[in-house]
């Protein structure tokens, strides 16, 4: 293993253990409605009256699947297209109460919103560091992929599920599995900021 795939693997272990203990802090301040350490101005980002920020995640991989727009054979039949994922590249987002919003490293800093009114389906990896949301057309998806999963799989479950989801939706197992904690199995059961069991709130 060369020096460069070691140091990057230091920094994946050590992105994903710091994501872990946000993501319990996430589901504490989204409960109490209470704002992040972090301020919209370094995105670029203008919030609305009412919109909460939370957290920004950086050092995430973004993917859209959408229509494939028809294409025309050598005969003149049209046919339809096959959707293919787009990958934009490494980005940072954040989470506010009423979206994601990315900015897109790989189509010139363009910034886009996934508004949280718009998503249907949220399916969740964190084996795989991975969130897939789906919109109610059927006719986008979006994944996000990278060590700080666990901070945005927390939101887009509670914000699509409602917070009763952060205690019993099994893609959040992990976080509640104090024992299999992420590069530090040996602190002891029950000291973490926030330990999404049914007794916590």
């Amino acid at each position: 293993m060369s020096r460069a795939t070691r140091r990057y693997r230091k920094w994946e272990r050590a992105a994903r253990q710091g994501a872990y203990e946000d993501a319990r802090q996430l589901a504490l301040d989204m409960y109490e409605g209470r704002p992040g350490p972090v301020n919209p101005y370094g995105m670029g980002v203008v919030l609305e009256s009412s919109e909460v920020l939370y957290r920004e995640v950086k050092w995430m991989r973004y993917a859209t699947l959408g229509v494939t727009p028809d294409l025309v054979d050598g005969a003149g039949q049209i046919r339809p297209g096959s959707p293919r994922w787009r990958d934009w590249g490494w980005c940072d987002s954040l989470v506010t109460s009423h979206r994601l919003v990315t900015r897109l490293a790989g189509d010139g800093g363009r910034l886009v919103s996934n508004w949280w009114s718009w998503v249907a389906g949220v399916n969740v990896d964190l084996a795989a560091d991975t969130v897939v949301l789906d919109d109610h057309s059927g006719e986008w998806r979006g994944a996000y992929t990278g060590p700080g999963a666990p901070v945005l799989a927390v939101a887009a479950i509670e914000r699509v599920h409602g917070t009763a989801a952060l205690v019993d939706h099994p893609a959040l197992a992990p976080l509640r599995d104090l024992t299999r904690r992420v590069g530090n199995p040996r602190r002891p059961p029950g000291t973490g900021p926030f330990v999404l069991t049914g007794g916590n709130r």
